[in-house]
Order: structure tokens, then C-alpha cells, then sequence
């Protein structure tokens, strides 16, 4: 972790033609929440490889770009972000959920997901208590688990790289 990091936009993706992306970036005091979340199935890799780019445009700038999920479509969104100037780095589910969840929380798969959607509307909700234009919409209903995966991968990231402490997280995490 880098505490002297200055902190950028970081864009979290849950891998998958049902795609789950998260963005943070910091306001105006440079404070870094979630900004934007979204769910979109791209149905295939051709229309991944078509909207990857814009995905990440539609964001720009983007610093970084952290990825869980099919190594192929990975490869897909770091072509994406290195033409853009952003960097991408690869997270398994089991390194941020040690790092996000509790043990008793990491399995089954099922307790795992059902964990990572709580945990997702915290930081949702922590998100729209700073207030202002670059808050996220309240979720309309459950939480898709693409969507909250991608949310958690990219708290993940902006707790790795300390543009965020843990100790302002709206929940408690295992010391790792």
C-alpha cells in the first residue's frame, strides 16, 4: 500500500459476458468513493471487445483498472485501458475477499456472494452520504452478484493502492 498514492479514478470489472463494473473516483477534496456501478450483459467477446473502450472512455481519465474473472476478456479490458494511459492489474475473488470479508463470510460460494451484495449496498449507501453530483444512485432492488463483486474488487483497489484506510470503510475487515 502506498500512502502517498495520489488517488485517481480506479475501475473495478467482474468478469463476464453479464459484466459487473464499479467506478471511484475522488470529489473535490480528493475523498475516493464509489461514483458509478453498473451491470451489463454484452451477450459476446466481439461486443466485449466493442465496448470496453467505451465503457472506460465514458469514465475517463482512468488510472487504473482492476479485473476478476475470465483471463481472456481481462485481456480485452487492458487493451482497452492501455490505450487510454491506465494501467490494469488482476484480483482472484479469494485475495479480496481476505482482505474484505470475514472468514465465516468466504464460503460456501453462496454465503460468499450473498456477503459481497451486503457489503456493496454498505458502500453504496457510504457513497451517497458525501453528498454532491458525483454520488451513485440508490440500487433499485437486490444488488445483481456481478454488480457487487465488481464494486468489491474495486474497493479492493483503492484500499491496495491507500487511497482509502480501512478504518474508514462503513464496515469492520479482517486485519490481513
Amino acid at each position: 500500500m502506498d500512502d502517498d498514492a495520489t488517488p485517481g479514478t480506479l475501475v473495478g470489472v467482474d468478469l463476464g459476458l453479464r459484466t459487473g463494473v464499479a467506478v471511484y473516483a475522488p470529489d473535490a477534496a480528493g475523498v475516493v468513493r464509489l461514483r458509478r456501478y453498473s451491470s451489463t450483459h454484452l451477450g459476446s467477446r466481439a461486443t466485449l471487445r466493442r465496448a470496453a473502450p467505451r465503457m472506460l472512455r465514458d469514465v475517463a481519465p482512468v488510472d487504473e483498472v482492476v479485473v476478476e474473472g475470465d483471463r481472456a476478456m481481462g485481456e480485452i479490458w487492458a487493451r482497452a485501458a492501455g490505450r487510454l494511459g491506465a494501467t490494469t492489474a488482476n484480483v482472484t475473488p479469494e485475495r479480496w475477499r481476505a482482505v474484505l470479508l470475514w472468514p465465516r463470510d468466504r464460503t460456501p460460494s453462496a454465503t460468499a456472494k450473498a456477503a459481497a451484495k451486503d457489503r456493496a449496498v454498505q458502500v453504496i449507501e457510504w457513497s451517497r452520504a458525501t453528498g454532491g453530483p458525483d454520488v451513485p444512485p440508490a440500487p433499485k432492488g437486490p444488488l445483481r452478484s456481478d454488480t457487487a463483486d465488481a464494486i468489491m474488487v474495486g474497493l479492493w483497489g483503492v484500499l491496495d493502492r491507500g487511497w482509502v484506510r480501512p478504518a474508514d470503510l462503513p464496515f469492520p475487515v479482517p486485519r490481513t
